[in-house]
């Protein structure tokens, strides 16, 4: 990591219910987006079972990959909630009680003993507060890479990033366009391919959408295209380049959102 911005990220879901498939991996998605945004490469979304031994070699792994390794999951107060074991041993460092997530977990209304479990930290670590939840997050370091350790809970985990959002500061945003088109993805295939080619820099992805039911004016199919480029020029030249290729009537909008549901 250089000058303090951060280039490359893990994202890490530890749990055994999302590999059972018991439980969707929203999180990684989520977190992918909010990378993208703040201009960080995501090298990979890793899934992890609940296993003390896994999670720490995953961590330590990827903590000599990246900048940024963020870890969803398994720290809250139950037998199977072992992330924060698994980080201590990555961090080759005891597991401390830490007075400021202590002192948020006793003020919980609901407050019983056992809730103490979230409080343990590896030493030197700080917590991130749960604004939302019970369980606070841990922010850690290792080999120069931030690690951030989060719950599995999807409203918890965005409420607590969007609370750290400020101190993660990426070093190559992207600039991003959209565009949703009635035309078919097979029809639109070779333009997409050489608009990526012509148009050194920019990505350009292409995801079908159908509807269960048809709109109003009959349409149960839609192509939202993707364009992404950290150079603003040559990204409106490549939206440019596709639009006039496709026709005026198939094309639905043009926009700088970058979420889409696949």
């Amino acid at each position: 990591m250089k000058e303090g911005l951060i280039e490359t990220a893990t994202i890490i879901s530890v749990g055994d219910e999302l590999l059972s498939g018991d439980v969707v991996n929203t999180n990684s998605a989520w977190l992918a987006g909010q990378m993208v945004e703040l201009g960080i490469n995501v090298k990979q979304i890793r899934v992890i079972p609940d296993d003390v031994g896994a999670i720490a070699d995953a961590i330590r792994t990827e903590a000599k990959q990246n900048d940024l390794l963020i870890v969803t999951g398994g720290i809250g107060p139950t037998h199977d909630d072992i992330t924060r074991i698994g980080l201590a041993r990555a961090l080759d460092k005891r597991l401390l009680i830490n007075p400021v997530a202590e002192e948020e977990i006793r003020s919980n209304p609901r407050f019983h003993e056992r809730m103490l479990v979230m409080a343990e930290m590896p030493e030197g670590s700080k917590p991130v507060m749960n604004e939302v939840g019970a369980a606070p997050g841990i922010m850690a370091e290792q080999s120069g890479c931030k690690i951030i350790l989060m719950p599995g809970v999807p409203k918890e985990m965005e409420e607590m990033f969007e609370s750290i959002r400020g101190d993660i500061r990426g070093k190559f945003p992207d600039k991003v366009r959209i565009i949703t088109t009635t035309r078919r993805e097979s029809a639109i295939a070779d333009i997409l391919g050489k608009a990526e080619k012509m148009h050194p820099g920019v990505k350009v992805g292409s995801y079908p959408q159908r509807y269960k039911k048809a709109m109003p004016d009959g349409r149960r199919y839609w192509v939202r295209i993707k364009v992404t480029s950290k150079d603003e020029e040559m990204l409106e030249k490549a939206v440019e380049w596709i639009t006039e290729r496709i026709w005026d009537e198939e094309i639905v909008k043009i926009n700088q959102n970058h979420g889409l549901t696949i």
